[in-house]
């Protein structure tokens, strides 16, 4: 008798080109863990540099996603920490499958399978968090937030769990709504002229903190006449390729300029899960969309469109899949 040694999963067949098929299944590696995905969770913006062959170079054809949340089937012989059975968030290559693989340090303990849901989403906040760490956010400061996708809406209410004042800022009408709503003072749109100019009657000073989470070069000029004198700038996004800076504008403000990268020490991402499970961060309320594996690929083609902007965070179901 032949077993079946491969899954359901969504893959990037070709650049810009995601579809539903099968792929082989993944064994736990010696460090780590194999789950039964329940959830996924889709970052909008990386999945399209990914899918579109723009950021890392996957060999194509691959399984599309990095986060999720489900069951643990299977541990390699090196790992002690975790069993079969264990509720488990990921961080891994290749989420959007009825199963996936991660190494223990990138695997993170839940409360139930309850949890499972919101926390197929944990990766964006965890990325706010730590680059909130590393700008040394206080309660005493006034935050901007440029660009309000998952990851900026994340930093935003985050900066305002610590106490700060936070405005934010998009293109996208949707995004600005939910964001007025759940995780800013004060949401300005990106379209109506320079942020700068906005902000100019209400924070004359600038802002003490500046965090570009666009990747985008272009609103770079505008996010550094935010900042206040000695003011810090921090580069959330990512920016493929090489970016131009304009240094002598940083240089006279004497700006202290912060590249964070990853996702935070492990401490920091189960307390990022803590705060997800106890409710005090929203994250139901930035999805936008849930959606069946089936059913998942129409929505997930959105990526690689302009219709992209309508999209906030987004659930994939795989509880059927296996």
């Amino acid at each position: 008798m032949t077993i079946d040694k491969t899954m359901n999963a969504l893959v990037i067949e070709q650049y810009g080109r995601a579809v539903l098929g099968r792929m082989p299944m993944p064994e736990a590696p010696e460090a780590g863990v194999m789950i039964k995905v329940h959830y996924s969770g889709v970052s909008i913006g990386t999945e399209m540099l990914q899918g579109t062959g723009k950021h890392g170079s996957l060999a194509l054809p691959f399984v599309a996603g990095y986060q999720a949340a489900g069951e643990v089937v299977a541990v390699g012989p090196k790992v002690t920490e975790y069993r079969s059975g264990d509720a488990v968030a990921i961080f891994c290559r290749g989420s959007h499958a009825a199963y996936a693989v991660a190494n223990s340090d990138r695997v993170h303990r839940i409360e139930s399978l309850d949890q499972a849901y919101l926390a197929s989403l944990f990766v964006q906040p965890c990325v706010g968090a730590n680059a909130l760490d590393q700008a040394d956010v206080m309660a005493q400061d006034s935050v901007l937030v440029v660009g309000q996708g998952l990851i900026g809406q994340a930093t935003a209410q985050l900066a305002r769990l610590r106490g700060c004042y936070v405005a934010v800022s998009d293109v996208s009408q949707s995004r600005l709504g939910i964001s007025a709503t759940h995780c800013a003072d004060w949401v300005l749109d990106a379209g109506k002229g320079p942020l700068a100019e906005q902000t100019a009657a209400r924070f004359p000073k600038g802002f003490d903190v500046v965090m570009d989470t666009t990747g985008m070069g272009q609103v770079l000029d505008d996010a550094i006449n935010c900042c206040s004198q000695g003011g810090r700038l921090s580069f959330v996004g990512y920016h493929p390729g090489r970016l131009s800076l304009p240094f002598n504008a940083m240089h006279v403000k004497e700006l202290h300029a912060l590249f964070p990268w990853f996702i935070g020490k492990h401490g920091l991402r189960l307390g990022v899960l803590r705060l997800i499970g106890s409710g005090a961060f929203p994250m139901r309320s930035l999805i936008s969309h849930s959606v069946h594996w089936s059913e998942c690929q129409p929505l997930y083609q959105t990526l690689f469109t302009s219709a992209r902007n309508d999209l906030n965070a987004i659930v994939i179901d795989w509880r059927d899949a296996h």
